[in-house]
């Protein structure tokens, strides 16, 4: 009812839970009465008067000073390492440069358009950056195999919506509180007003503060230019990877499944650089020592590694349209950096079906819940392919190793290069082989 602008108020809940209670075919004797259970429901589930956060509106300037002045009272009692910033963004994965997410493709191809959620942290200084965590939509991902997400190093989660919800937020409080109690350090965490932030979990090692709505397009640091700088790492490996699989011939250089974009996502948010994370800090002056006297404004003096990048970003897409991999005219670079529809908050409590909607989704997540049906992978984020075993694997790269020596006339550099990283990646893989290697029993040999 939000999304329509209508408010939400006591009798319309008290109603809204009769029809429920009818469509669930709650037994008579089991129906709530009265409004004794009105207030402890909204505070269950944070119904509350608030505005959307992230969104620079029409706000006075004076009101974002009097924010920042509260912020800097709280960030003094902090030293610059344990002041932290946390803040979601949508990726998509694969979001070619030569059409939006939202248009039509070639005919005959479905839409490529699967979303996954990451949310990072990093501190005032620059000097720690925890890692991420992704929200994708389904629960085993048929690219990781055999194997988990945390398997493969990385803090995966999943949900109908691919978002953030008030109980993912509280299960990575719990993850971060524990890093900060295990270090013996007390820190601050500014968070914005989005209602997924509001959990009843009180960390004992961090102090979590909401910036005032509507006030995080100029207080927020992540919000000032670092989710922009990881975006814009991401593209732009994104990009040279394109040209690379042109070069090789490649008919598809744009699809990228989940765990390969999970990788690339993870290299791009380790590669945002210190001074990139404390330029938007000093930004913002939310901290007493960043006042520098600078005005307020929106958007944010981009760092100059986001500078460097976006001219990389511009340069491979004419690349790639030079060599007729893109078609018609390129995509904007703020449009491919951050397409619009990664800006969209996707409402978990949206059902266009109304109530109906509501009991079958329920009525859907109990059978999941007791095995009675099985969800079915989305064919958006993985496509099954044959896998190959670790065996297998490493005697392809001892058969590739001499087999790149052959061809003379390539440039000498890249094939000592990849002779390089072959050999690293088989001697790492060969001492995972021989870790998980089961010990033979001696009555083995007289079988």
């Amino acid at each position: 009812m939000e999304n329509k602008g209508e408010q939400v108020n006591g009798p319309m809940l008290k109603e809204k839970r009769q029809r429920l209670e009818a469509l669930f075919d709650v037994p008579e004797e089991e129906r709530l009465r009265g409004d004794g259970w009105l207030a402890p429901f909204c505070r269950t589930y944070r119904i509350r008067e608030h505005r959307r956060h992230g969104e620079a509106g029409s706000v006075n300037l004076s009101r974002v000073e009097v924010e920042q002045s509260r912020c800097q009272a709280i960030s003094s009692k902090f030293a610059p390492r344990d002041c932290w910033n946390f803040d979601e963004t949508s990726l998509f994965p694969f979001a070619p440069p030569d059409r939006g997410l939202s248009t039509k493709l070639m005919s005959g191809k479905k839409k490529e358009k699967f979303r996954i959620t990451i949310g990072l942290a990093c501190n005032s200084d620059g000097s720690e950056k925890f890692g991420p965590i992704y929200i994708g939509r389904s629960r085993k991902p048929r690219c990781f195999k055999k194997q988990t997400p945390e398997q493969r190093g990385f803090y995966y989660r999943s949900n109908k919506k691919a978002w953030m919800t008030a109980d993912l937020f509280e299960e990575w409080v719990k993850r971060f509180d524990f890093k900060m109690r295990s270090e013996n350090r007390h820190v601050c965490l500014f968070v914005d007003n989005f209602a997924g932030h509001s959990i009843g979990y009180n960390p004992t090692n961090v102090q979590i503060e909401p910036f005032e709505p509507n006030m995080t397009s100029f207080v927020q640091p992540c919000d000032a230019g670092i989710i922009r700088c990881f975006k814009a790492l991401y593209r732009r490996n994104y990009c040279s990877r394109a040209l690379d699989l042109d070069e090789a011939g490649e008919q598809n250089i744009y699809k990228v499944d989940l765990l390969e974009g999970m990788m690339m996502a993870s290299s791009a948010w380790a590669s945002v650089s210190k001074d990139t994370i404390k330029h938007c800090w000093d930004h913002t002056q939310i901290r007493a020592s960043n006042r520098t006297g600078l005005k307020i404004r929106i958007p944010a003096r981009p760092p100059p590694q986001l500078v460097t990048l976006e001219n990389e970003v511009s340069s491979y897409l004419t690349e790639l349209k030079s060599r007729n991999r893109i078609f018609g005219e390129p995509m904007a670079l703020d449009n491919f950096l951050e397409p619009a529809e990664e800006a969209e908050v996707p409402d978990p409590l949206d059902f266009s079906g109304g109530d109906e909607a509501i009991v079958a989704q329920v009525h859907q997540e109990i059978a999941e819940g007791n095995g009675e049906v099985i969800e079915v992978e989305s064919e958006d984020e993985c496509e099954a392919e044959q896998e190959i075993s670790a065996t297998e694997t490493l005697a392809l790269c001892k058969r590739l190793e001499p087999a790149c020596l052959q061809f003379t006339d390539l440039d000498s550099q890249v094939t000592l290069d990849l002779l390089k990283h072959l050999r690293l990646f088989r001697g790492r893989l060969q001492r995972v082989v021989d870790r998980n290697a089961k010990q033979t029993k001696i009555s083995a040999f007289f079988k």
